[in-house]
Order: C-alpha cells, then structure tokens, then sequence
C-alpha cells in the first residue's frame, strides 16, 4: 500500500499512462529472504492491478551481488535499461548511496526501504526518498536517555564501518550539544 500511495506522488500527472513498471533491486546476499520478498511484491501488485482503475502496475526484479561497487553500479544500470519509474530497493545505506548517486543522475525516484544511515540524504541526492527512520532518531533517543539519568561522560564503542562512524559521528555532535563528555572512543 505505502508503495502506491508513493507511486501517486512519483507519478506525472502531466503524462498520465495506462502502465508502470517498479523496479527493485534485490541484494544477493539475502539469498533466504529474496523469494519470499520476491513472492510479496507479485502479491501486492497482482492485487493492486485486480483492483485497479485502468493503470496497471508491472515489475521487473534486478539482482545482485552487492559486495563491490561495480556489481552495485551495474545492476543500477541494467534496471534502467527495463523502463522503469521508479526503483524500490531494501538495501543497507552503502549500497543505497551508490544507487542514489546513479539513479539521481538521471532523475530516477529511488525509494529506500531500510537504509538509516544520517548521512544518505544531501543536497546532490533530491531523487532519493528513504522509509526507514534515520540513525539520528537513534541517537537522539540515547541522548535523552542520558540526559534523562544525568549522565554527564560515557564511553562510546562504533564498528570500523560506515555505519559505524557515522552513527558514532552522529551521536559526538548531539551529545556536544548537550555538553556530555566522550570519554573514550
């Protein structure tokens, strides 16, 4: 359903069609999801199409191994070849900013599912719509948290990784703001 409702805001209503095709990329290494999610969207979208008005809704899947930025530029690339209008993807946020990069180059709407990463949206990245709630939402919970129990200093452990860093990055600049001290990083 929030795909529909979506749909109406991507959707020209300059150039009102008869037929749209969604695309989405699937990760490869979600090998023990990708026929379930798979079978869902044909589900949703059989039943849209049963009930629809005339406009009839078509899907085109893009699998890929997201492990390298070529696979991840490559399969951006192939799923623009099949007209699509716009493209749903249930990535993580790095392969979510790849995508964006290529899709926004084009003015491709790119509905991001479960990406979270604070840093996805920017100002070169207006074609990108994320779902899921941001990192800062986390983060902003924590601090309240501390706030809360008036902690004044704690020690802050991230992973090596984009999310990592970032999330920790995130959290440093409110807790800043609240004038807690980072003890250890």
């Amino acid at each position: 359903m929030i795909v529909v409702i979506l749909l109406c805001i991507f959707l020209p209503l300059g150039c009102l069609q008869q037929e749209y095709t969604l695309g989405f990329m699937l990760n490869e290494k979600d090998k023990d999801s990708l026929p379930i999610f798979k079978h869902i969207i044909k589900y949703a979208i059989n039943k849209v199409n049963s009930n629809s008005t005339g406009i009839k809704f078509n899907y085109e899947f893009e699998e890929y191994d997201g492990s390298s930025l070529f696979e991840v530029v490559n399969a951006s690339c192939n799923l623009l070849t099949k007209d699509v209008v716009v493209v749903i993807s249930p990535d993580i946020s790095n392969n979510i900013a790849i995508q964006a990069d290529v899709y926004n180059s084009v003015k491709m709407p790119l509905i991001a599912t479960a990406a979270t990463d604070s840093y996805l949206q920017t100002a070169g990245r207006n074609q990108l719509y994320v779902m899921a709630p941001s990192d800062l939402t986390q983060a902003q919970v924590l601090v309240d948290l501390l706030t809360k129990f008036g902690w004044t200093k704690i020690s802050l452990i991230a992973s090596d990784s984009n999310y990592g860093i970032h999330s920790a990055t995130t959290l440093q600049q409110l807790l800043i703001e609240r004038t807690a001290d980072v003890t250890a990083q």
